[in-house]
């Protein structure tokens, strides 16, 4: 590994001096990109020969909550790998494989924290909620690993939220119900203008005076889309994910035509009181 590392690094040093120097001769330039085709097949050479040792240590990251898949964990391990080819200096004795898993390690652990979360952290908050799982997984309390780590206990505290898993919105409340968590969650920039109109006004019927206005004022699509909503014609309310199967527009579009209604009965009647 030593002189296929002496050989990579000259390849680099070659290809460098190729790029920058403009007054090579041709001589010159032939041997030195002679130098970057033998640094680039000992390069290929020490990559083949470490490929298990990326494999090993992409296993070790399946278990993460965050987990990439396998072959992803090894894609970013080869990147690592590679890097390390290009960095390895045979002149300080250290061992290919053991400045290499450095580097390995430190590629699996970015990728994981750039691609394996939905909501995205800076590396360096990642390692340290790594760091605080570990440390709680092996009985710490929350006060002994802000002393070994020099952080407060509020942020240690910010680090469960950081390393617990996302919900899905999409998810049902229960076994039983059809009900997913989007339809029950409340939207704080709108819930004082939207969801207390539906505490003053149930949505289970409309007067043909009321609802002549609604037609007349929005798009057909908007009050066919309210209509079934509540089953004001049905008597079966539907939810937004059965609104989706029967409209051409998205859940969001849907949900934002049935606002619009809701909007307008509030300005207009919510202090009526209307029993609907």
């Amino acid at each position: 590994e030593v002189v296929l590392g002496t050989a990579v690094r000259a390849g680099l040093t070659a290809k460098s001096t190729l790029d920058q120097d403009d007054t090579l001769t041709r001589r010159q330039r032939a041997e030195l990109e002679a130098t970057v085709a033998a640094g680039k097949e000992a390069q290929q050479h020490m990559v083949k020969a470490n490929l298990r040792l990326v494999i090993s240590l992409a296993k070790r990251y399946q278990h993460m909550k965050e987990g990439l898949s396998l072959s992803d964990l090894i894609s970013h391990g080869n990147f690592g790998l590679i890097h390390a080819t290009e960095k390895f200096d045979p002149k300080k004795g250290f061992k290919f494989s053991t400045y290499a898993t450095w580097w390995i390690r430190q590629s699996i652990t970015r990728g994981v924290d750039n691609e394996g979360r939905l909501v995205r952290i800076p590396s360096q908050i990642a390692t340290q909620v790594r760091i605080y799982q570990k440390k709680r997984q092996e009985g710490h309390s929350v006060e002994e690993i802000a002393a070994m780590m020099d952080i407060s206990v509020e942020r240690l505290v910010q680090f469960e939220v950081y390393g617990s898993k996302p919900d899905s919105f999409d998810r049902p409340v229960a076994a039983d119900t059809e009900t997913e968590m989007y339809e029950i969650i409340a939207d704080p920039a709108s819930q004082d203008e939207y969801d207390a109109m539906e505490q003053d006004i149930y949505i289970t019927q409309l007067n043909n005076e009321i609802m002549e206005e609604i037609r007349a004022r929005f798009p057909a699509q908007y009050v066919a889309e309210f209509v079934a909503k509540y089953g004001l014609e049905t008597g079966e309310p539907l939810t937004y994910r059965q609104l989706e199967q029967i409209s051409p527009y998205t859940h969001q579009s849907v949900n934002n035509h049935i606002k619009a209604i809701i909007r307008w009965l509030r300005e207009n009647y919510a202090d009526q009181h209307i029993e609907l």
